[in-house]
């Protein structure tokens, strides 16, 4: 008798249990499947904002404000290398920083190409350089190639400012938010990352990585780099808030995080402020960047 009293409840558990799991695990393709549509038509909506965005305008020109420091992490000690003959103890901290102004000019290189950066310097660390006067703008829009030479050169130039001695090629505000356009998008994966509040906007989180071969950008070496990282986009407009992207490989890793906000003047969604992260792995120094854009100025052809 014993073994009929004990065993039935545990059998009915048993039953019930299985049951339980065999509905979930129905459930869980439906669920996935809600899922991927749901990210597909934010996917969608985010992509019309994009194409409709750089239909806005030809160039965008910008007050930019950047600071750039090598930061060395504190080590506890060190063995005798060529970088470090003394050995022993490193001292962690800043061990350099820029402060730059310069107008800064993204003009779209057309459909589905995003934007190309220009920068002139006009002020460093205190030091007046020249007197503003909106010479990207004036020479871009000529659109000689001798002109664009000349807005290449003057960009260039202000690399000679820059801190580390990394390559930088992903730092340029719109990239991430260009993932999203028809002509792009297909070469990524996205999938969900949850829900946020960012200035008190609700905006959906997709996580994404570059699935395409050849990848948009290389390495130093030639080689694939894939991109990956997350796009912050509000879920009732498609309008994209906030960008992350990370390029890494053995060698070096780079991170470039843009926030947006809404210029009420223009009534149009711009640059606020850029973060950059640079690693190499031979460096004992990490380069960091933030950039502030003020005062947006529009122009057309």
């Amino acid at each position: 008798m014993h073994p009929r009293v004990y065993h039935a409840p545990v059998l009915r558990r048993v039953r019930s249990g299985v049951v339980v799991l065999l509905v979930f695990a129905a459930c869980v393709p439906v669920l996935h499947a809600r899922q991927n549509r749901a990210v597909r038509d934010l996917v969608d909506l985010a992509s019309r904002y994009v194409v409709e965005y750089e239909q806005e305008y030809w160039a965008l020109a910008l007050d930019e404000e950047n600071v750039q420091w090598l930061e060395r992490p504190v080590h506890t000690g060190s063995s005798l290398t060529r970088a470090n003959p003394g050995g022993g103890m490193i001292p962690g901290g800043t061990q350099r920083r820029t402060v730059t102004r310069s107008d800064y000019v993204l003009v779209q290189a057309g459909a589905g190409r995003g934007w190309v950066p220009y920068r002139d310097l006009h002020w460093v660390n205190g030091t007046e350089l020249r007197d503003r006067d909106d010479r990207l703008v004036r020479l871009l829009k000529t659109g000689s190639a001798e002109a664009f030479d000349e807005a290449t050169a003057v960009h260039q130039e202000s690399h000679r400012y820059d801190v580390g001695n990394v390559q930088r090629s992903i730092n340029i505000p719109m990239f991430g938010m260009m993932l999203l356009h028809p002509q792009v998008r297909e070469r990524f994966e996205f999938k969900a990352a949850g829900d946020e509040v960012i200035a008190g906007r609700a905006v959906e989180r997709l996580a994404y990585i570059e699935k395409a071969r050849p990848t948009l950008i290389k390495t130093s070496r030639g080689k694939d780099l894939a991109l990956t990282g997350h796009i912050w986009i509000e879920s009732s407009t498609g309008v994209v808030v906030k960008t992350a992207m990370t390029a890494a490989d053995p060698i070096v890793r780079a991170n470039v995080f843009v926030t947006f906000r809404r210029d009420t003047e223009l009534g149009l969604w711009v640059p606020d402020v850029m973060e950059e992260f640079y690693k190499a792995a031979i460096a004992f120094d990490d380069t960091h960047s933030i950039s502030t854009f003020t005062t947006p100025r529009l122009y057309q052809r």
